[in-house]
């Protein structure tokens, strides 16, 4: 592995090249903004909107982005049960030699 690799991605690709990580970042800025703005009209605080609000964004990014990183590999999981349930499937229809049926044309 060279010194640009790590886990597969390479550092020229950049940072929204890594899966999830562009939609989790993206939805933590937008939450921080929004709950910073919120923040400061009711408290009319700005440092402590300022913190909030970078807070926020930190803890709503890691998140998203954990969901995100579950989500795909669960749905990876279930991609690979399928192929392997395919491809069983397959071998046992060579097995047994059965012919399937055209549904439309009926013929076989």
């Amino acid at each position: 592995m060279s010194e640009t690799e790590t886990d597969g991605y390479s550092r020229e690709k950049g940072f929204f090249k890594i899966p999830c990580s562009r939609t989790a970042f993206m939805t933590g800025v937008g939450s921080g903004l929004v709950i910073g703005l919120a923040h400061f009209m009711f408290t009319s605080r700005v440092k402590r909107s300022a913190d909030v609000s970078v807070l926020s964004f930190g803890f709503i990014t890691l998140g998203a982005w954990c969901v995100c990183r579950y989500d795909r590999a669960r749905k990876r999981l279930q991609q690979k049960k399928i192929k392997e349930n395919l491809q069983h499937g397959i071998k046992l229809e060579k097995v047994n030699n059965v012919t399937v049926v055209d549904s439309e044309s009926g013929s076989t």
